[in-house]
């Protein structure tokens, strides 16, 4: 069984299975999108919500942040219940 706690590690390899050219594109709002960005093919665009990803390599890969930090603007909103 894979570990949730490292996608990056395991996601691009069970893309490839499925995709072994790679997909088109890639929405990330887990802010792996660097390490999963192998799942992409050279030329793919990657979609993520952090500011500054950089996707290494000469791939040609276009990356957007399209996705305003929801704590950032208020967008989400946390409540805070003391735990005994």
């Amino acid at each position: 069984m894979r570990s949730a706690a490292t996608p990056s590690s395991w996601f691009p390899e069970l893309v490839r299975k499925e995709v072994p050219s790679g997909v088109d594109g890639l929405i990330d709002t887990a802010g792996i999108a660097e390490p999963a960005s192998r799942a992409v093919r050279d030329g793919g665009r990657v979609a993520t919500s952090r500011h500054g990803i950089q996707v290494s390599g000469d791939r040609g890969i276009v990356v957007k942040t399209t996705f305003p930090p929801l704590l950032e603007t208020g967008g989400l909103r946390g409540r805070v219940v003391p735990a005994f």
